[in-house]
């Protein structure tokens, strides 16, 4: 990204934190403890496990393997409480920011005159952001909390491997900052192509409106319009869906690309593992922890990689929100 798109896109974000400041922060800080608390936990079990399985394998007291069995079982019951109770509360915050960002969108709403309702330009302004104050907000808090908990997930996994290969996580490094890039490129697009449409959307339900309501029903059929409006709803919908089939196509083709790049290197960090847990360097819990690993660099990479995406693409429809509640309405009717 150039340094103006980043200027913009930190903007942005300013703006939805200055939005909800003032609705229960206290909860997301709990929500992101919590995040980070599901993402610490696996690994804690994971080398609890790893300790298991190496002093069976060298013969240890059944004892001391009894400890850790214990350790493993209270690990998985703190899991289980913690990711429940981040599922109940992150929802119950999606309901409230969902009440609470509504009601100041309707708050706002008072500060337009009438005469602003019959500008073409500022009803977009107004049908783009109640479109997006319900959506955008919640999902860009959604991407940083996963971006967070991700980024911990990838560096504890990254200092697990240092203490074998060092180098192995470079090649999951360059392959992230390359599909970032194209990520971002894909949304831009997409985004283009939505905004270019709006004139479009509502001219297809305005289409629909006159095909179906009662008050316009009778005139449509007494003018035989009904075939014309039909075909013109079909015109339109079917370049929607035709833009819409393009954006697909190439998120598929590089998600594709991308995944299968990110698997190559997990397999050869498995292979890796296996063969030196079969030369007798490794023990076979130590084995099992780095091919676990490198699973989780694979999926911590890409979830973060995905994040960023969706961040950035739903950072771009912030705007739509910020001219809406930025908006200096005529105070003097014409």
């Amino acid at each position: 990204m150039k340094k103006d798109k980043i200027y913009c896109f930190i903007d942005r974000i300013k703006f939805i934190f200055k939005l909800i400041k003032d609705l229960k922060l206290s909860l997301l800080i709990v929500c992101l403890f919590l995040c980070v608390i599901n993402v610490i936990l696996p690994y804690i079990t994971m080398i609890n496990t790893q300790e298991i399985i190496n002093r069976i394998q060298i013969g240890l007291s059944i004892r001391l393997i009894l400890k850790r069995l214990i350790i493993f079982l209270i690990l998985g019951i703190l899991y289980i409480i913690s990711s429940n109770l981040y599922n109940f509360l992150i929802l119950k915050y999606k309901e409230y920011l969902y009440l609470e960002l509504n009601k100041k969108f309707l708050d706002n709403s008072l500060k337009f005159n009438l005469k602003d309702f019959e500008n073409p330009e500022v009803y977009n302004i107004i049908q783009r952001a109640e479109q997006e104050i319900g959506i955008r907000p919640y999902n860009i808090i959604i991407s940083l909390l996963s971006i967070i908990s991700q980024s911990v997930n990838l560096i504890s996994a990254f200092l697990i491997l240092t203490k074998w290969h060092l180098t192995l996580i470079i090649g999951f490094i360059l392959l992230a900052s390359f599909a970032s890039k194209y990520f971002i490129s894909i949304s831009k697009n997409e985004y283009d192509i939505l905004m270019n449409r709006t004139n479009y959307e509502r001219k297809s339900w305005y289409i629909s409106h006159l095909l179906i309501k009662d008050e316009y029903i009778k005139e449509v059929r007494l003018f035989g319009l009904s075939k014309y409006l039909i075909q013109q709803f079909i015109e339109l919908r079917s370049r929607f869906f035709k833009e819409n089939v393009d954006v697909l196509k190439r998120q598929y083709i590089f998600s594709e690309i991308y995944q299968l790049m990110n698997y190559v290197i997990s397999f050869f960090i498995i292979f890796l593992a296996i063969y030196e847990s079969t030369q007798g360097i490794l023990l076979v819990g130590t084995a099992m922890t780095y091919i676990n690993t490198s699973s989780k660099i694979e999926n911590a990479i890409q979830n973060i990689v995905s994040n960023i995406f969706g961040i950035y693409k739903d950072s771009l429809y912030i705007d739509n929100i910020k001219k809406y509640f930025n908006y200096e309405s005529n105070k003097f009717y014409g």
